[in-house]
């Protein structure tokens, strides 16, 4: 009850409806770097005009939100974005044909050694809006050791899955190898390593 909460309070916006919440690491120490961080402080992410980073940030945004509250049972789909309905389907044929149920929602981890942070769409399972990127390895790796170090990996595959939502209803699916998740945790801890010098 308590985590569902917080999600929700994390979702939801001002009294307006235009702020989201930001207090997603509200009991991680403030120099904590969060996995997004650590890639774009690396140049791993693609350059974009202002409001090009905004456009993308607002869809991804919007489709997590309702995402999660859908699996969370709350979601009232006459309020969502007809630009987000798209992405809601195909994460209902997703979980549908795929026969997925979420055991975790929208969570915060830090990893008690390397001490970087960041949410986990789902248990195992990350949600894009765009298209697979060579920098989603190093996302997903990270992930992944976050799962192992909070011991949350007990009850799922050694590989983690990238679900790639589309505006007309799809969806495609990347499921990393315990390999590449080898590589990419060498990868994303370099990188780490390379930014706090």
């Amino acid at each position: 009850q308590g985590e569902r909460e917080y999600l929700l309070r994390s979702l939801r916006g001002d009294s307006e409806g235009g702020e989201i919440v930001s207090d997603r690491y509200p009991t991680f120490p403030p120099e904590t770097l969060s996995v997004t961080e650590v890639i774009k402080l690396a140049g791993c992410l693609p350059e974009f005009t202002v409001a090009d980073i905004q456009w993308h940030m607002d869809k991804g945004s919007a489709a997590h939100h309702a995402t999660a509250l859908h699996d969370l049972g709350t979601l009232d789909e006459s309020t969502v974005d007809p630009a987000i309905v798209g992405y809601l389907t195909a994460w209902k044929k997703f979980r549908e044909d795929a026969k997925y149920t979420p055991v975790f929602i929208e969570r915060p981890l830090l990893h008690s050694l390397y001490g970087y942070c960041g949410t986990l769409d789902r248990d195992g399972l990350d949600i894009k809006t765009g298209s697979p990127a060579p920098w989603h390895i190093l996302q997903a790796s990270s992930y992944r050791e976050l799962m192992r170090d909070n011991g949350l990996s007990e009850n799922i595959s050694d590989g983690f899955t990238n679900v790639y939502l589309s505006e007309d209803g799809t969806y495609k699916v990347k499921i990393y190898s315990a390999k590449e998740l080898r590589q990419g945790r060498t990868d994303f801890l370099t990188l780490l390593a390379a930014i706090r010098i």
